[in-house]
């Protein structure tokens, strides 16, 4: 109680203007990540704190579909709405006995993968990221998960290195543009990387992806997204050049942020 109540008059003091409700969320947050290091890392934590630094980095912590997950300056910290893909794909499998071959474009900190390992032991999931940052974040969570995941370094634009054959695609990719840039938050901005974000064409990586898919997707497979709302309609044309049966689906505050197709045209 006592190091909650001095977490929260320091917390007071550096981010003027947040709300009590955030300041007690950000102490008790701070305080289950870090435990018992609480004494020697918290006057330098403050000065993160002042200079606008993710929580989530400080900790190195995210939780995510129920786990626990490292993170860093590497990789993008996870939200909520890719909870929701995962849950999508779950729901969509969970009668299957298949084993299936799952490949996640963009995976970062291998939050998509490694979640669905541990929903589905039967499965081959992969991980593609052109970051090798990215991919040692992810490595590291499978391992401390105990989970068995394969970790590509490849860029998927580059379609002399496609390959492979797969029941479920998905991918999280880039999708914000560089006019939306000034909507972020500048934590965001500031601390998370321009790589997993931005796109000076917001269609490029659903273009690229649906492409691949459409050649490696075995002809029952399924193609997931998570996508930004405000192309949905462009997003629809496109994807409509590689398969017949494409589905979109609302979060949980009512934006058009999923998609999946199957049925691949070629």
């Amino acid at each position: 109680m006592k190091k909650i109540k001095e977490l929260q008059s320091l917390l007071s003091k550096v981010l003027v203007g947040e709300s009590i409700d955030e300041i007690n969320r950000l102490a008790k947050m701070y305080l289950e990540d870090v435990g018992d290091e609480y004494e020697g890392r918290i006057d330098d934590d403050v000065k993160k704190f002042i200079n606008g630094l993710p929580i989530q980095y400080i900790t190195n912590t995210q939780y995510f579909y129920g786990y626990r997950f490292y993170v860093d300056s590497a990789v993008l910290i996870p939200r909520p709405e890719t909870e929701e893909l995962v849950y999508w794909i779950e729901s969509d499998y969970k009668e299957s006995k298949k084993n299936i071959q799952c490949l996640d474009i963009g995976t970062g900190s291998g939050i998509i993968p490694i979640s669905l390992a541990k929903k589905f032991a039967n499965w081959e999931l992969i991980g593609m990221d052109l970051s090798s940052s990215a991919l040692e974040v992810a490595i590291k969570n499978g391992a401390d998960l105990r989970v068995a995941v394969s970790w590509i370094e490849q860029d998927i634009l580059n379609s002399d290195q496609w390959k492979g054959r797969y029941d479920v695609i998905v991918s999280n990719p880039p999708y914000i543009s560089l006019e939306e840039k000034s909507l972020m938050s500048e934590s965001t901005i500031k601390y998370e990387p321009d790589i997993a974000l931005f796109s000076e064409d917001p269609l490029l990586f659903y273009r690229k992806i649906s492409e691949f898919a459409s050649k490696h997707l075995d002809e029952a497979g399924t193609l997931y997204f998570e996508l930004n709302e405000f192309y949905k309609v462009e997003i629809h044309q496109l994807m409509k050049n590689y398969f017949s049966d494409i589905e979109f689906k609302k979060d949980l505050q009512g934006k058009w942020r999923m998609v999946k197709a199957m049925h691949p045209l070629s």
